[in-house]
């Protein structure tokens, strides 16, 4: 499902996400912050519109929700992530982006919201993929230190599927 990506074998431990879901037409719920939206694109230029647009033209069942709020938080996920429940996601994708940092939301927060996230996600059986973004080199270096640590911390679970930063350069 990486297809929007350039980078090649973007799933670090190579594990591949299994297709053979029981339901005919699968879910995939791609929540979170600007990245997800369309700020600034057509609805049909959005990751999650194009993500649908490659699952199709390959033959993949899949139906795509951008569950987008603009200037989403992690805390502010963690408080309405259970309205997600009846969409029954096969996949969800949580992308991360500045918002935590640009609210200084401490990155213990930030750690621990994630954590609950991706737990409550796994305990409706959902295949879970993070997708994490590093924020600009010339900020306050202890608190990007923290924030890096953060998701290297999150990668380390063995219940997950991290897709790394491929903004770079």
């Amino acid at each position: 499902i990486f297809w929007c990506s350039n980078k090649e074998n973007t799933i670090e431990n190579n594990n591949q996400i299994d297709t053979n879901l029981n339901q005919e037409t699968k879910t995939i719920l791609a929540i979170w912050d600007s990245l997800t939206t369309w700020y600034w694109l057509e609805q049909e230029e959005s990751y999650p519109a194009k993500l649908q647009q490659k699952l199709q033209k390959n033959w993949y069942d899949y139906e795509v929700i951008n569950a987008w709020i603009s200037w989403e938080t992690s805390r502010w996920l963690k408080s309405r992530m259970t309205f997600y429940q009846d969409k029954n996601p096969n996949i969800v994708i949580i992308v991360t982006w500045w918002n935590d940092w640009l609210n200084w939301l401490s990155t213990n927060d930030l750690e621990n919201n994630l954590n609950e996230i991706i737990d409550y996600f796994i305990s409706i059986w959902s295949y879970i993929i993070v997708w994490w973004m590093d924020i600009p080199r010339n900020l306050w270096i202890q608190y990007r230190n923290d924030f890096l640590w953060v998701y290297k911390n999150i990668k380390n679970r063995d219940d997950i599927y991290m897709i790394d930063f491929f903004l770079e350069d």
